[in-house]
């Protein structure tokens, strides 16, 4: 594993506990309404949900692993710990377009559940993520959809 891999994608922030983000509108409660619609959405999705529908049978454990990597990721609960990239890795047809309409129905979703300033925090480290493993996985360049959180953004 080259340090990128163990940097980047294994996202270390997420696996240990902490000092949660300052925030207004993020609680265990919201991040949960943000996984749930997100990936209601998702399913729906023309693009998108055959990928995942290929992959998911039984939505609920994705569903609460997502709820336990963003509560890592941003409130520091500690309660994720895994390595996405060889999972996403796995996939043959993700391409950069996958990722940017996943990016712009995550923004979507997160403008709805939280505050502009906590969707800012949500968005740009779904942006970062995903910039990430498209250079991971060699997919080329990543079209950021507005509203990244990235810079004002």
């Amino acid at each position: 594993m080259n340090q990128f891999e163990e940097n980047e994608i294994n996202l270390p922030l997420t696996e240990r506990k902490g000092k949660a983000l300052r925030a207004e509108s993020i609680s265990e409660s919201s991040i949960r309404r943000l996984v749930f619609t997100f990936y209601d959405r998702i399913q729906g999705h023309a693009k998108l949900g055959p990928v995942f529908s290929e992959r998911i049978s039984d939505w609920t454990p994705h569903l609460e692993k997502m709820c336990d990597f963003w509560s890592s990721a941003t409130m520091r609960t500690g309660r994720y710990s895994g390595r996405p990239l060889p999972v996403h890795r796995g996939i043959p047809d993700l391409t950069a377009e996958l990722y940017h309409e996943w990016l712009a129905l995550f923004y979507q979703t997160t403008s709805e559940v939280f505050t502009e300033s906590d969707a800012a925090i949500f968005n740009a480290m779904a942006t970062r993520m995903a910039q990430n493993m498209v250079h991971a996985l060699d997919l080329g360049q990543l079209c950021v959809p507005t509203g990244s959180g990235l810079d004002g953004a």
